[in-house]
């Protein structure tokens, strides 16, 4: 804000009984017990700028929405120490005992007559003070009491100030403040002391004396978007004062709302009114109608099923849970060794993001931890924990009720084609967002097995977009989440289901076993906040700033945005130890490392990420070969890493046989770091002599990465020749290539480094190759998919035994099943639908698809150096 100049005649108040509110001559004992219960609260200086800039660019008028002594006093008390515009008014508050003893007699001479109490002259003061530039402090309603009501003040003070500012050159702009003590959301019903002592959000006196002995550690000032009365008037010049002062304080309402709900969330529903408002929606309502007809079932009925799905899925969040996870969590991490490190201005954007709208996170899904880490995490720094959107297989006892209490509402993994539970579901989440809620939810759908970011799943986002184009909100701001585990709890069970094996389902018996993992070391877990992404800003970027028309372009905007969410989450992984390690020693199956060549590859592999903007590397890895050193040690100790001591006295190692699919897991999210120029060194190594045209390498780099287009995620609208010129560029820095003439040739001193780095698409490779060599020798029988990659898997092994493939890890389930969609997408396998709702595929025997099947098995040979 500009600073203005005030030219405008200013009355000398000093000539009027005028006894100021705040002041600096407060007396010892009050000076102690300010310092005593005032310096922890929280007052940020980001908040405190608002208040200076508004200082320089008007009259500053301070509004609060409910009366509160114990406010008044801290804000004194803040204000005098940060040199901060002090309030000369306050109204609702009997204030002279507090004034200096040198004013205390004239000033109960003026309350003894009468004079302050009158409403024209405390309407004369405001009006006074603020022609004069003195700043004041407006309560907008007085504090609940037993039966009383939060009524608002019979003089309207808000008018005053619009008329002052009528005849006022220089503006008049009002700064919302909101106190907070307690970080978790207020209840809905009363409880027996909000009744006698006042709710937490209008508290009595007496409640206000409690809450600063026991919360005044955790107390926190927000100050809202100033409002300034001029921009009002010049918006509003045709209406009348009585509705432009509705407007400001409907503003004010507004401003202190949203940072309350950013700080502590919105009002907690009790389950029985969440029920009732679910039941009663529009969307339930006409659904059950619907089936009563078209089924015949009574309205009655469906309404008790519709009770008990949402009592199944919604959540009931309790704080006091929310504090027992937290205690827990911080005794495990400090037993198994862990570290959880997040990067802090991602969670000051997402502070400030809560301001705007509600949050939608949308974390990485690695292990079941995830729940717990995102939440202790927002816990620890006083942010509200979200509604986090769990699958129903969780609501086993006794996890489901404590999961429910600290945050998670249940829904079931499908549900097409139950009208009344996608009605119920749609209702649930327009509820979440109008009310406020910060959600989270896991837009993989499901873990990952393999380490890798999944293609992204798009029901839920769905149902989100959907609610924001009905009005629930004016915008949702989706915040990536990468969460990236040294070693995660549940690798060992994913190695067993990328083998084949089922997974096994979620119970009680189950949790008791994961005990176990309290004897282990796990390393550090690296949590990064991405910058939020705006639904509102996106769809206006892609044209669409009015009602859709057609379901097919919302769809496309709904695939576009659940892949730039995914990359995004891809885009702000940490580079970890555990990574670069098993990248390296999985690049040669055969081959033991040393110490020193592990250290010089991940110098190179740290060297290529660097160039990378905004890259977010593990702090350990500061200490290059300290980090290496104790990653090794844990993988010894889990037996998945082999070490052996040579005749010069030193130390290999290489990848345990059995155990290739767990590093590769951690690998696997390292490898999209450098995956372009991973694709450029797989492609130049093919060229004789290393040594191709531009064009060349940029052809058979685009047809490797679209046969590889399943098993990673792209930039969206970013066509490849883009980034190859990118990767193009970078290798050339880097020195890794040079150009004579028309051809590009790979320095001999990159060749090693090009080999490791086309060596991390090998066990993909191999996966693809295993399905398209079996699927040639497939007869016309129809078979469904789980069969069929079953049947793949035990070709893959049989072709591992005979050395006709490297690695282990090539038979991964999840590739050969990204494999079988590969070859579904290209016309060689057909899927057909059968009424027991389980799909077969069949191998579509032509000639064109042989030659094609072919064409890719040459590809894929041509790239291994088969």
């Amino acid at each position: 804000m500009a600073e203005i100049k005030d030219t405008v005649y200013k009355p000398d108040i000093n000539k009027f009984p005028i006894p100021d509110a705040m002041h600096n001559e407060y007396g010892f004992l009050i000076r102690w017990i300010f310092n005593r219960f005032f310096s922890r609260i929280k007052f940020d200086e980001t908040e405190v700028d608002k208040i200076r800039n508004a200082a320089r660019a008007g009259t500053v008028v301070y509004t609060m929405l409910s009366r509160s002594f114990l406010a008044f006093l801290y804000l004194n008390f803040v204000f005098s120490r940060l040199g901060l515009p002090l309030a000369r008014f306050v109204n609702g508050l009997r204030l002279w005992l507090y004034q200096p003893i040198s004013k205390l007699f004239r000033l109960s001479r003026i309350n003894i007559k009468g004079v302050t109490g009158k409403p024209s002259e405390l309407k004369n003061r405001l009006n006074l003070l603020t022609l004069a530039g003195e700043s004041s402090l407006i309560f907008l309603r007085k504090p609940r009491f037993i039966i009383r009501p939060n009524v608002f003040y019979d003089i309207d003070y808000i008018e005053t100030l619009i008329e002052t500012q009528r005849d006022c050159e220089k503006p008049v702009i009002l700064i919302p403040l909101l106190i907070a003590y307690q970080k978790k959301p207020s209840k809905e019903k009363q409880g027996f002391l909000d009744i006698i002592l006042g709710e937490r959000d209008s508290p009595t006196f007496l409640r206000e004396i409690f809450t600063l002995l026991f919360y005044h550690r955790s107390g926190e000032v927000r100050v809202g978007e100033p409002i300034n009365i001029r921009d009002v008037l010049n918006e509003m010049q045709d209406r009348s004062t009585d509705a432009i002062s509705r407007r400001i304080r409907y503003l004010i309402y507004k401003n202190i709302t949203r940072e309350k709900t950013a700080l502590t969330g919105p009002v907690k529903r009790e389950p029985e009114s969440i029920g009732k408002l679910l039941i009663n929606d529009s969307i339930v309502v006409d659904t059950i109608q619907r089936l009563s007809q078209e089924k015949k079932i009574s309205k009655s009925h469906l309404e008790r099923r519709a009770e008990k799905i949402i009592k199944r899925m919604a959540c009931n969040l309790d704080y006091n849970y929310i504090r027992f996870f937290d205690i827990t969590l911080k005794a495990v991490w400090k037993i198994t060794d862990i570290k959880v490190e997040y990067n802090s201005d991602g969670i000051e954007k997402l502070r400030e993001t809560l301001r705007r709208g509600p949050v939608v996170l949308c974390p990485m899904h690695r292990s079941h931890v995830d729940y717990l880490i995102v939440s202790q995490i927002l816990y620890n720094n006083d942010i509200i924990v979200p509604h986090i959107a769990a699958g129903d297989n969780l609501a086993f006892w006794p996890m489901g009720h404590i999961f429910r209490k600290s945050g998670a509402y249940f829904i079931r993994r499908t549900f097409k084609g139950d009208d009344l539970y996608i009605s119920i579901f749609k209702a649930y989440m327009k509820r979440l967002l109008k009310d406020g809620w910060t959600q989270e939810f896991f837009i993989e759908g499901t873990r990952s097995r393999t380490g890798k970011t999944l293609q992204p799943k798009f029901g839920l986002l769905t149902y989100m977009v959907d609610a924001y184009l009905d009005g629930a909100c004016d915008d949702i701001f989706f915040v990536p989440i990468s969460i990236l585990y040294e070693k995660v709890i549940e690798s060992g069970s994913y190695m067993k289901e990328l083998l084949g094996s089922e997974k096994s389902k979620e119970d009680f018996k189950g949790l008791v076993k994961t005990t176990g993992v309290l004897t282990s070391k796990y390393g550090n877990i690296y949590v990064q906040f991405g910058d939020p992404i705006s639904i509102k800003q996106f769809l206006f970027e892609r044209g669409h700033t009015t009602p859709y028309t057609d379901e097919e372009s919302k769809k496309e905007d709904i695939l576009a945005l659940g892949y730039r969410i995914t990359y995004e989450i891809n885009q702000i992984a940490t580079v970890s130890p555990s990574g670069l390690v098993c990248a390296i020693i999985l690049s040669d199956n055969r081959r033991w490392f040393s110490l020193e060549e592990i250290e010089e590859y991940a110098r190179f592999l740290l060297n290529i990420v660097k160039k990378r903007k905004d890259i977010k590397i593990a702090s350990v890895l500061n200490n290059l070969g300290e980090a290496i050193s104790q990653t090794l040690n844990r993988f010894i100790n889990d037996k998945t890493v082999s070490v052996k001591e040579n005749q010069e006295g030193k130390y290999l190692y290489r990848a345990s046989e059995n155990k290739r699919f767990i590093l590769d897991y951690y690998k696997n999210g390292f490898i999209h770091f450098t995956l372009n120029i991973s694709i450029a060194s797989a492609s130049i190594l093919t060229f004789r002599d290393y040594r191709c045209t531009k064009n060349q390498i940029l052809e058979i780099s685009k047809r490797l990465r679209d046969i590889l287009k399943n098993e990673f995620i792209f930039r969206v609208n970013v066509d490849f020749e883009t980034e190859f010129a990118e990767s193009f560029q970078l290798a050339l820095d880097m020195g890794f290539i040079r150009t004579e003439k028309e051809d590009i040739i790979l320095n001999q001193e990159y060749t090693e480094y090009a080999k490791l780095l086309s060596s991390f698409l090998t066990s993909l490779l191999e996966s693809y190759l295993i399905t398209a060599e079996y699927i040639q020798n497939l007869n016309a029988a129809e078979t469904d998919k789980k069969s069929l990659i079953r049947k793949i898997q035990s070709y893959g092994l049989s072709m591992y035994d005979r050395a006709k493939i490297k690695n282990l890890e090539s038979v991964s389930k999840v590739t050969i099943e990204n494999a079988v969609d590969y070859l579904m997408s290209q016309g060689i396998l057909k899927r057909t639908d059968t009424e027991k709702k389980v799909p077969v595929l069949s191998y579509i025997s032509d000639e064109n698809t042989a030659a094609k099947l072919t064409q890719l098995q040459r590809d894929i040979k041509t790239f291994l150096l088969y």
